[in-house]
């Protein structure tokens, strides 16, 4: 067992991070094309790109991910199908929910909570998925399909991700990710990168705006 220092800010993040990998897994892949959206207001603001440019650039990828569902996807898959990571991320939302009420919305106002390794581990790919998509890590999905049913070709959905790949970057070299130090990368994934890291021992990379969490093995 794991003691993991939250405040309010970690816990919507990891709550955040572990729906979508809920999401993705079951077969919903046209949740990607949303969570690209988070880059638009940063990339705007830097000049990056401009609003219609990466408008059209989401709607080419929501496009893309719901013919591709249309094609390969018959039905979404449940909580059985999808044992036992279905039920760590469910139980490791449940304490996070449980704790948010007795948090204030101030950085340093702190509660401890117990996790499993089995929920340090979807944790922990949970965050690795959220940052990485924002990155334009399309491959990130190969690792997060390991060890679970997978009810579509996840290799022709990888190959035609990173084949458009410049729908996330707006890059024209699609063998290039963005960068997650970067000012085109949400702030929220800077938040999730440092807390991936600090699960892995790698507090020294810290690129986000709020305090590390802190973690005790029990």
């Amino acid at each position: 067992m794991f003691r993991v220092y939250l405040n309010k800010s970690h816990c919507r993040i990891l709550i955040k991070t572990l729906d979508y990998h809920r999401l993705i897994i079951r077969g919903e892949i046209n949740k990607i094309s949303p969570l690209i959206m988070e880059n638009k207001k940063p990339q705007i603001s830097s000049g990056y790109d401009i609003e219609d440019s990466f408008d059209i650039r989401v709607k080419e990828l929501s496009l893309l991910l719901k013919d591709f569902e249309e094609e390969h996807i018959s039905r979404y898959l449940n909580v059985l199908q999808l044992m036992p990571r279905s039920i760590h991320i469910t139980s490791a939302k449940k304490k996070l929910y449980n704790l948010l009420p007795f948090l204030s919305g101030d950085l340093s106002d702190v509660l401890s909570v117990s996790f499993s390794s089995d929920e340090i581990f979807v944790i922990n790919l949970s965050l690795k998925l959220y940052y990485s998509l924002l990155c334009g890590r399309v491959e990130i999905l190969n690792e997060v399909f390991e060890g679970v049913v997978c009810n579509f070709p996840l290799s022709n959905l990888v190959i035609k991700l990173g084949e458009n790949r410049d729908l996330f970057t707006n890059l024209i070299d699609k063998d290039i990710p963005l960068d997650i130090s970067s000012n085109y990368v949400y702030y929220k994934a800077k938040w999730a990168y440092d807390i991936y890291n600090v699960f892995n021992g790698a507090e020294e990379k810290k690129l986000g705006s709020i305090p590390l969490i802190k973690i005790e093995e029990k």
